[in-house]
């Protein structure tokens, strides 16, 4: 099911209108996409074809929901042995033709629509001339002392050597080159 189909499912609303909740005697109908404008709390009924039965609907909520839509009355709730599937489709085709649109009473009043983002420009920004490090580079330490014994270590390394020999004695890496002259602990002599 794409999104579109999604968003124009019929879903109907027990609009939460009084403080200690819904009275279930409003019941709007709207849509997938437009469901969210709906108060908070409202328990909601959505296309039985499409989705599977709420939890919130049990035997008792069918009993009382399908008593007071219907003019033939339950003596007791139905045995449908706790099937929301069917309880939901039994509800769906006796409160669909009761649901109306939803009026300004029923939605939130505090709804916020989120704007079209805009892509993001890019910026080019230029790359320093001093962080190019390719193998036939010196690099020489700067004095800068680091704190972590490790990085310390690898910075008594830089003593007018080419990058290659670094390199090649596999002791370290490029990248912790490249990042020991961002950081100022090494520059480039040559």
């Amino acid at each position: 099911m794409k999104l579109t189909e999604l968003k124009e499912v019929k879903v109907i609303a027990f609009v939460n209108n009084t403080a200690d909740g819904p009275d279930y005697k409003r019941a709007v109908i709207t849509t997938v996409g437009e469901v969210h404008k709906i108060k908070g709390g409202s328990p909601l009924l959505y296309d039985p074809d499409r989705f599977s039965g709420r939890t919130w609907l049990n035997a008792e909520k069918h009993f009382m929901l399908y008593n007071m839509y219907s003019k033939k009355k339950l003596k007791k709730p139905a045995k449908l042995n706790g099937d929301r599937q069917k309880m939901s489709h039994q509800l769906w085709q006796l409160i669909n033709p009761h649901a109306v649109k939803p009026a300004e009473k029923d939605m939130t009043g505090a709804v916020i629509e989120t704007p079209e983002k805009k892509p993001k420009v890019k910026k080019n920004t230029p790359v320093k001339s001093n962080s190019v490090v390719n193998e036939s580079s010196i690099i020489q330490a700067t004095g800068k002392e680091a704190k972590s014994e490790k990085n310390a270590a690898r910075h008594r390394l830089y003593k007018k050597t080419k990058v290659k020999t670094l390199l090649s004695k596999n002791t370290i890496k490029l990248a912790d080159i490249k990042y020991d002259i961002k950081s100022g602990y090494a520059e480039i002599v040559g």
